[in-house]
């Protein structure tokens, strides 16, 4: 079995197990699809997506992350002004009943800054997932290749340096850091 096949079975093992234990304990959150992209040497930031779906009787809220491997956790969402993508952390997810929530590249997802390491492909990192019901979730997240878009893809003309294309982009967190 291929590396990338291990490390989706190892996701969706996880996120079958982790559905079974919120549903059973009445929360009815389930996780699916969490993932990171590896990060070139020296990298002291990345991002992690992943799919959460309430299937609780009533809504909750995504209020929190944190990870051992990074020094801050964040949420973030993407919007465009004019010309540049700005970043904002996001204070808290609203997670509807009955909706699928994603956090994917171009778009809303979880910012890690000052990792102690670059995140290498096939190895996982630790996240922590603070709900305003539901109970926190750690989760082991697989590490794709510098250029991934998602499990099982790549990005046309992606090239093993991992360089990511920042001169549009601005990050700010509360108000910029």
């Amino acid at each position: 079995m291929s590396l990338f096949r291990k490390t989706r079975f190892l996701v969706l093992l996880l996120a079958l197990g982790l559905s079974a234990c919120e549903e059973g304990g009445g929360a009815g959150l389930a996780l699916s699809d969490a993932w990171a992209r590896a990060t070139p040497d020296g990298a002291r930031t990345g991002a992690v997506y992943l799919t959460l779906q309430n299937g609780g009787p009533s809504a909750d809220q995504l209020l929190g992350v944190a990870s051992p491997q990074a020094e801050r956790a964040a949420l973030h969402g993407m919007q465009m002004d004019g010309d540049v993508m700005r970043m904002r952390k996001i204070e808290a997810l609203a997670l509807p009943v009955g909706e699928a929530i994603s956090l994917a590249p171009g778009g809303r997802h979880i910012m890690l800054m000052g990792l102690g390491a670059p995140l290498k492909e096939g190895a996982t990192l630790t996240l922590r997932l603070r709900f305003a019901q539901a109970p926190a979730m750690e989760i082991a997240v697989p590490i794709l290749a510098l250029g991934a878009e998602g499990p099982g893809t790549m990005r046309p003309g992606a090239t093993d340096t991992g360089a990511t294309d920042t001169r549009a982009m601005e990050h700010g967190e509360e108000g910029g850091h």
